[in-house]
């Protein structure tokens, strides 16, 4: 299973038959501390990452926002998802790894022990 980072490595892990698990966009607009508005701070180019999916005929997974209490999260070594739980941040990335265990799942890449 492969999580790509960025659109020049997609076609190189297809040559090599490693499964792609799907694309998330990662940095998908500011999420405001205060008022919880995501804003779009990176102008769109192309058809994006959903378009990217489309075009290699992978999943789109979801999207994950800047979100500045994540940074805080990770620094303290607590999990953003509990100490954020509910949070428009923590449910897209929740969200995010539904999609991931719906395609391990279905694609069994999970060994049993």
């Amino acid at each position: 299973m492969i999580l790509i980072p960025f659109t020049p490595f997609l076609p190189p892990h297809r040559k090599t038959n490693l499964p792609v698990l799907g694309i998330v966009e990662n940095m998908s607009g500011f999420l405001c501390p205060c008022c919880s508005h995501v804003a779009q701070i990176f102008a769109p180019s192309g058809d994006g990452p959903k378009g990217m999916a489309n075009r290699f005929n992978v999943p789109y997974l979801g999207s994950l926002p800047i979100d500045p209490q994540l940074l805080q999260s990770c620094e303290k070594g607590e999990p953003f998802v509990v100490k954020h739980a509910g949070t428009p941040g923590a449910k897209a990335f929740l969200a995010v790894v539904k999609e991931i265990r719906k395609g391990v799942e279905k694609e069994d890449y999970v060994e049993e022990t």
